[in-house]
């Protein structure tokens, strides 16, 4: 992402920019024609945003240098219209290939832009309040931070205690996005992509519940948070367990969502299909196989029933999020791990909820495996909570009934 505004004898240089993994920056680089690009000139008479999921074939053409020497595949450009004028615009390339954006993708970018325009106006009128509270906006869009080593994209909102929300695998943040809104008008949530996924930088090297916990309490150390709720769903769920064991002192409570402390045969099975479809779709994790697999596995029939496009937004994460190893290699870690050691180390308060539905991960993962019930009861003093009718992402197919029950538990065991 980028922000160039109209400078006096130059040609429209990026402000400030936003690097995803492995992308080459920009914004030192005054030799793209920007000023009588197709594109801006487009911009500059419609002062609407351009969506170009193909930039090979978009009209208006791209500057070609943007092709040819930085690989953009796809762009949004989001202008920046200050008294009728485009001063500048916001630009979001994509290096990976042709892209659908999405109508939360869009309108992410819009908000952005809106908040840069609204910041400028309050730092023209010196009103530092305003312009404190635009730039706020901004940033709660997200960054990167360095945590053990790589790049983590985190995004902080509300105010209260922190709640440090782990997401599953394959998802990234978007995985807890349905429920952020419904904790920060309570608590500080922190939203990350994990190493491996999203925006974050995705190392191939060994992956394990302990890597990704040991990455959740450094975030913490980065952002100066001493203690944190946390609320893991899913692989999240599971890296919870380790968080919680393994730093009792630094969590405050843990939501334990649609997890397993250890896979039975059945559980295996599950991300052993994950693996081989990964690997052998020449699309990798975007697999349209895989999107359709975990789609009925994941949510209720209902919501299948009610959500056509599921599929397709399922399809879009999981090629936005994931690389095949590092994907490949958190499946493998699920059906490798044991964490039922963990259980009996937890002294935090535990909520350990799920839907009735879950095939996923199940409640019983039979003779040889510990599910969400053997979780629950491995835990002292742990709270249960059974969505009826959900199936495993019970924070889409149960969005208000899980929302709410989570909150209500971290209220509980606020202060």
């Amino acid at each position: 992402m980028t922000l160039r505004l109209d400078v006096p004898g130059k040609n429209f240089p990026a402000l400030a920019e936003a690097l995803g993994e492995e992308a080459r920056p920009i914004r030192d680089d005054e030799s793209l024609d920007q000023r009588n690009a197709p594109t801006a000139r487009w911009l500059m008479e419609h002062k609407d945003l351009l969506v170009q999921p193909d930039c090979e074939a978009a009209v208006p053409p791209p500057p070609p240098a943007l092709i040819a020497a930085y690989g953009v595949r796809a762009q949004v450009l989001s202008p920046v219209v200050e008294a009728g004028a485009v001063v500048g615009w916001v630009s979001v390339h994509e290096t990976r290939g042709r892209r659908h954006w999405t109508a939360h993708e869009v309108d992410a970018i819009r908000e952005v832009t809106r908040a840069i325009i609204e910041a400028r106006a309050a730092a023209a009128d010196g009103d530092a309040d305003q312009q404190e509270e635009q730039m706020s906006t901004i940033e709660a869009q997200g960054s990167m931070i360095e945590v053990n080593g790589v790049n983590l994209w985190h995004r902080v909102t509300g105010e209260g205690e922190p709640v440090v929300q782990i997401h599953g695998a394959g998802f990234g943040h978007f995985n807890l996005d349905p429920v952020t809104p419904i904790l920060n008008d309570h608590f500080t949530v922190v939203d990350y992509d994990q190493r491996g996924y999203g925006q974050s930088d995705k190392p191939d090297q060994h992956y394990d519940m302990e890597v990704w916990a040991d990455d959740a309490v450094a975030l913490m150390d980065a952002l100066d948070i001493e203690s944190a709720h946390i609320h893991g769903s899913s692989m999240g769920g599971m890296i919870a367990i380790v968080v919680a064991g393994k730093y009792p002192d630094r969590t405050r409570s843990a939501v334990i969502n649609c997890a397993a402390a250890k896979l039975g045969r059945a559980g295996q099975l599950i991300f052993r299909n994950w693996i081989d479809l990964a690997r052998d779709d020449p699309d990798g994790p975007g697999s349209r196989t895989l999107a359709e697999l975990i789609a009925w596995q994941a949510v209720n029939i209902e919501f299948l029933e009610a959500n056509p496009d599921v599929v397709d937004h399922i399809q879009q994460i999981l090629t936005d999020s994931n690389e095949v190893g590092p994907y490949t290699a958190a499946c493998q870690a699920m059906i490798d791990m044991d964490l039922t050691p963990w259980l009996g180390m937890i002294k935090a308060p535990s909520l350990v909820i799920g839907g009735d539905l879950d095939i996923m991960t199940p409640w019983d993962q039979g003779p040889n495996g510990v599910g969400q019930e053997g979780i629950y009861q491995g835990i002292s003093g742990a709270e249960k909570y059974v969505i009826k009718g959900a199936g495993h992402s019970t924070i889409f197919d149960s969005t208000d009934e899980y929302g709410n029950a989570v909150l209500d538990f971290l209220k509980r065991n606020a202060g």
